[in-house]
């Protein structure tokens, strides 16, 4: 039983990551056609950019130098006393025995709302480390002098010490045109998926709501009359019998979308069932893949996105590929039908592997490539455009696209301007006019550009890297990421 689980998961990797998308005759997973549309649309988008109001000035996050402590069942009436008549750091750690090294690490200050959507203040240490969470409404209330904390956990107190308040600094110009560009060519205001899209997705039972989806499939199946081959493998099957039931399948639907494009195509009734069938998935949300491509196919690909654009799919596990699927189709109908905000924002999920899933596991994340090759085919200036997801401001405009520090890190290695981020990325990181958040997240960016270009087992290459792009970085946050 054992072999034959290993053997269907192999199966299943080889199969879902080997080549993850259809390629077209270009090389690429986006047609000639969408990729003439799109690269005249960047022309266009460049072109707002030179006439874009560049002088707003963009902030850092709020920051200061400090620590996190996370105290176990400590007396909360002697804390409290402590904590209101502004103890010393030295005489905290003495007294409440936290961690005996007391060097000052970098905090950041957010603000985001909870599961239960309280608005709150989030205080971390970075680079991972310790953090606390208060309400915004009992804020005030949870700090005096050097100190904030967050006493809802008599268990598990949190406590914060600031060595100066938090502030913030403005990003230098430079970077502020990379942020711009960003939020020039990535429209903030729109949103891969319509409001109120459907996360649901599996059925214990049959679908009520999808009656007019089942009637047009069934008259297809009805029609082309070959029985479909099993979809998933027997336990006693060995491995050349699964091969044959892929290759069987492969046929099967192969000789199915010939005959739907010779006979069903030409038939009245099959487009009366399609049209009947899309309005109900168009009102009701709940289309999958296999409908979503008759639409494409005989309908439109501008229907075809609003369906997509109607759910949600949240990826099962880490074998589950369909989320990526889903986001790279939506991307490519999005270029098909000239939608440039749609498109953009459904590929930079893709190459930043931002997707729903209930789990994720790091064996899985080598096969999920990031396509950075079509975003340089299209003469977008991807430096800035990296950077401008990659920095972080407390004032971007809202939904501003931020992106995945190390997926973009592997981009970059892929990329055919890796020398340009070579030279520019240490510039940052020793740039003493950048705040400290950043210089850190660009330290991290090279990182992983260094891991990932360094193929051999041993990793030397990237060892060696790593401790010279450390010493760039001020003392406070060597410490931090030395400790990590």
């Amino acid at each position: 039983m054992r072999n034959f689980i290993s053997t269907v998961l192999l199966l299943s990797s080889f199969f879902t990551f080997s080549q993850e998308f259809k390629t077209y005759e270009n090389g690429l997973i986006y047609s000639p056609y969408a990729m003439k549309q799109l690269k005249t649309m960047v022309g266009e988008k460049n072109e707002e950019f030179r006439v874009c109001d560049l002088t707003k000035e963009f902030k850092s996050l709020e920051q200061t130098k400090g620590r996190v402590f996370d105290l176990n069942k400590p007396d909360l009436k002697k804390l409290k006393a402590d904590l209101m008549n502004n103890i010393s750091l030295d005489a905290f750690v003495a007294k409440y025995g936290a961690d005996d090294d007391v060097e000052l690490l970098l905090l950041t200050k957010t603000y985001y709302s909870n599961r239960n959507g309280e608005k709150v203040i989030g205080i971390r240490q970075q680079p991972d480390g310790g953090r606390l969470e208060v309400l915004e409404e009992s804020f005030e209330s949870s700090k005096n002098g050097n100190w904030i904390w967050d006493f809802s956990n008599p268990k598990y107190v949190d406590v914060a010490y600031l060595d100066k308040p938090f502030y913030s600094r403005a990003i230098p110009e430079r970077y502020s045109r990379m942020l711009m560009y960003s939020e020039c060519l990535i429209d903030t205001t729109s949103q891969i998926f319509n409001e109120g899209a459907s996360k649901k997705r599996w059925f214990l039972h049959k679908d009520k709501s999808k009656t007019e989806q089942n009637r047009f499939v069934e008259y297809i199946q009805t029609r082309y009359g070959k029985k479909k081959p099993l979809t998933y493998p027997l336990e006693n099957w060995t491995r050349e019998q699964m091969m044959a039931n892929i290759d069987s399948l492969k046929y099967w639907e192969k000789s199915k979308k010939e005959f739907i494009d010779n006979v069903l195509s030409k038939d009245a009734r099959f487009h009366e069932l399609l049209n009947e069938a899309y309005s109900e998935a168009l009102q009701n949300k709940n289309s999958n893949n296999e409908f979503e491509q008759y639409v494409t196919r005989f309908l439109s690909t501008e229907k075809a996105l609003k369906l997509k654009r109607n759910r949600v799919v949240v990826g099962q596990c880490s074998m589950d590929n369909s989320p990526r699927i889903h986001a790279m189709n939506i991307a490519q109908l999005a270029g098909e039908s000239l939608n440039w905000d749609i498109f953009l924002r459904a590929h930079l999920n893709v190459l930043n592997d931002k997707v729903s899933r209930v789990s994720d596991g790091s064996w899985a994340w080598e096969g999920r490539q990031t396509y950075i090759k079509e975003l340089e085919k299209l003469d977008i200036n991807i430096p800035e455009l990296i950077f401008g997801t990659a920095f972080r401001s407390k004032n971007v405009a809202e939904n501003h696209y931020f992106g995945s520090i190390g997926r973009m890190g592997r981009a970059i290695a892929e990329s055919k301007d890796l020398v340009v981020f070579e030279d520019e990325l240490p510039l940052m990181i020793s740039d003493e006019n950048l705040d400290d958040y950043n210089r850190l997240l660009m330290f991290y960016l090279l990182d992983n550009l260094y891991y990932q270009k360094d193929a051999t087992k041993d990793k030397l290459a990237y060892k060696n890297n790593r401790e010279k792009t450390l010493s760039f970085l001020p003392k406070h946050l060597q410490s931090g990421i030395m400790e990590d």
